[in-house]
């Protein structure tokens, strides 16, 4: 249980207390650890976090590289899990079917993108119409029984409407008959 204490005023202490070991800087100023390369390991041996000087860090999940700092940016290994997402840039998705699936607070999906070399698909697979806005006015709704709108300028009324159902075409209604 005893103490290795370093500095005028025992800044920097390295000790055990019978149950975990401890590195304490309690003095002003960092802790700085110089090498040009530092590895963590379980003692196991296997690599927890190597941190390489002008070659950037890894992180090691039960001995699995996940996670890599690299020159460019990161490099994640399996799943990313966040509360936000902003990107400056464009996102490239590389899949030989890639699919954007998107879930509400519940886990339940409510909509997705799919691609595959002749198709794009957009969905919602609980909801009951997929919408298309441009300057936040509503220009393109496909209801899901196939009804389908196209919204004049403003985005608030319907000029041009496919009826599904009664496989009738409309120019300034919602609801086609014969004459229109």
């Amino acid at each position: 249980n005893g103490k290795l204490l370093f500095g005028n005023s025992d800044d920097l202490q390295i000790y055990h207390d019978g149950s975990n070991s401890y590195i304490g800087d309690y003095g002003q100023g960092d802790l700085k650890i110089r090498s040009n390369k530092i590895r963590m390991e379980a003692p196991d041996s296997q690599n927890m976090i190597i941190i390489t000087e002008d070659s950037g860090l890894q992180a090691f999940y039960n001995g699995a590289q996940k996670l890599e700092v690299t020159s460019t940016g990161i490099d994640v290994t399996g799943t990313v899990t966040a509360d936000g997402l902003t990107v400056d840039g464009d996102i490239n998705i590389s899949d030989t079917s890639p699919t954007i699936t998107i879930t509400d607070t519940n886990g339940s999906t409510t909509g997705f993108v799919s691609a595959t070399n002749t198709t794009v698909r957009f969905g919602a697979s609980t909801a009951d119409k997929t919408q298309l806005y441009t300057s936040n006015l509503l220009r393109l709704n496909i209801d899901n029984n196939g009804d389908i709108s196209f919204y004049e300028d403003t985005g608030t009324t319907p000029k041009f409407f496919w009826d599904a159902s009664a496989e009738s075409l409309g120019i300034g209604t919602t609801a086609p008959t014969d004459g229109d």
